[in-house]
């Protein structure tokens, strides 16, 4: 139940949802586990109860902050990974057959620098945005999807999403809420649909906001908390200018 002219979010609200039915309502709030609340009003206007505006997601925010005044909510639960003993070096010549010694006149060990450069960032800084972005393409079975399976581990599951062909084309794009890191998976540009995907991909790169469109719901603006990585099979996963910035494109 929401009163007149208030706008809130809390942890609870599915037990509010469900609880129209019931007679009383168990409210979870520091000091109030055997307490019995006889009405959402009284929930609501106890001032044990926690309360705020809005519920968002921005892994650099405590899990309250405020925000132009307003109280948030922050729903981003960091995964924390401990550092155990361990060999690196098969990950380490799976970049070198991707990045040879000789790439680009003989700049293969810079651009593996780069790479790893890029990757780290994600790990150390969940959230903060990379105004590039890498393009990896080959032939099938050069491990592409182990990097998506390896930033899932570090990131988690539902923070990391891979996204297809078909979705990209799509009008809704679910697949940017509550995400650190997008990999488009077999990109393939062409001309028909060449000036809407990579208009698409420049935004996802650069803008601080994104449109949200999910399906029955109203479009909405959203922090942009994700970097985008591009993976392909084909030599047309995008177009470039001779004067784009914002692509790492390794073949």
């Amino acid at each position: 139940k929401k009163e007149k002219n208030k706008s809130w979010d809390h942890v609870w609200i599915s037990n509010l949802l469900q609880s129209t039915s019931r007679q009383s309502l168990h409210a979870p709030a520091a000091g109030l586990e055997d307490a019995e609340i006889d009405s959402t009003n009284k929930f609501l206007d106890n001032k044990l109860t926690m309360k705020v505006d809005r519920l968002e997601f921005d892994p650099s925010q405590p899990k309250l902050f405020k925000d132009n005044g307003a109280s948030c909510l922050n729903s981003y639960i960091p995964y924390y990974i401990r550092p155990i003993e361990g060999d690196v070096q098969p990950f380490l010549d799976l970049l070198k057959t991707w990045i040879p010694d000789d790439t680009d006149r003989g700049n293969g060990e810079y651009y593996r620098h780069w790479a790893t450069c890029w990757w780290s960032h994600n790990i150390q800084h969940p959230g903060k945005k990379i105004l590039s972005a890498p393009v990896w393409i080959s032939e099938e079975g050069y491990g592409k999807g182990t990097v998506f399976k390896l930033f899932q581990a570090m990131l988690g599951r539902e923070y990391v999403a891979e996204v297809t062909q078909t979705q990209i084309e799509s009008n809704f794009n679910n697949f940017v809420f509550r995400k650190l890191m997008i990999f488009f998976d077999e990109l393939r540009v062409d001309q028909s649909s060449r000036v809407n995907i990579m208009n698409k991909l420049k935004f996802y790169i650069t803008e601080p906001m994104v449109a949200y469109n999910d399906k029955y719901k109203l479009e909405r603006d959203i922090p942009n908390t994700f970097n985008i990585s591009c993976h392909s099979n084909h030599r047309n996963a995008i177009t470039l200018k001779g004067d784009s910035r914002r692509w790492f494109c390794h073949y």
